[in-house]
């Protein structure tokens, strides 16, 4: 009985290509090495917060209005997890905190051969007489013979695999507008007829955007006297005046709306 739990645990190990960590070992970083852990794989001594994630889209959205910034995520196959091995990553990383998703795929199911030691031992009895001028004798005996061999049985499994992912968060440094922006879409371009502008897809709680009413779907149009190009100069321009007050052109629902406030220095 004890062979055959090792056995049927070194399957599920190999089916589940856990040897490793696999949140470390399927980690994507997204802060350009800033916040991987060294070679010698130290684990920075933190306490992440574990969550488990519903929709990760909406989570992440949500994690960016309260200033949280993704540092990286990991997305693997496998079956049997445990949440620990997310958490260790997160220490890896300074992550404060670790979302968990995971989506049922697959049951894989079939039989690994066992093979057993079987052993077969046989005795055989003898009876000899002999006799003479004196009478006779008899005399009784036996032998034990041991065939030594093998047996093979097959241990079947049913192994439930899911989809996994993770995401890592920190709290992001003050930014200077705080609001997560994007380029237009060529439909957006179309329905305001112009190429120059970007979309506030998420506004931070607390920042200087939210605190003056700037709302997700607004278009930014122009900042001061420059004329919003794409999301890349937008954010040097407002970095640009961090501090400062400075000027908004925005289109909402079709309508300009002229805003003025201070950024963040």
């Amino acid at each position: 009985m004890n062979m055959t739990s090792c056995v049927c645990g070194l399957l599920l190990a190999l089916l589940c290509g856990c040897a490793s960590n696999p949140y470390s070992r399927f980690y994507h970083d997204y802060t350009g090495g800033k916040r991987v852990a060294d070679a010698s794989g130290s684990v920075t001594v933190n306490n992440p917060e574990l969550r488990h994630g519903g929709n990760p889209r909406a989570d992440a959205d949500e994690m960016r209005r309260n200033g949280y910034d993704c540092i990286g995520v990991s997305s693997f196959n496998g079956a049997g997890l445990s949440e620990s091995g997310a958490v260790t990553q997160a220490k890896r990383v300074r992550a404060e905190i670790v979302f968990v998703y995971r989506e049922y795929t697959e049951t894989l199911s079939g039989s690994t051969p066992l093979v057993l030691p079987d052993t077969k031992t046989s005795v055989s009895y003898g009876h000899a007489s002999a006799y003479g001028a004196g009478g006779s004798a008899s005399s009784f005996g036996s032998s034990t013979t041991t065939t030594y061999g093998t047996q093979t049985m097959y241990m079947p499994y049913n192994i439930r695999r899911f989809d996994y992912l993770a995401t890592f968060w920190v709290k992001a440094k003050t930014p200077a507008f705080g609001a997560v922006l994007a380029d237009l879409t060529s439909e957006q371009r179309r329905q305001i007829q112009s190429n120059k502008g970007v979309v506030v897809l998420i506004v931070m709680r607390g920042s200087p955007a939210f605190s003056n009413d700037v709302l997700e779907g607004d278009i930014i149009k122009r900042v001061n006297d420059f004329d919003v190009v794409d999301k890349m100069q937008c954010v040097e321009v407002f970095n640009k005046f961090r501090g400062k007050t400075v000027s908004l052109l925005l289109l909402r629902n079709g309508k300009e709306v002229q805003k003025q406030f201070s950024l963040n220095p």
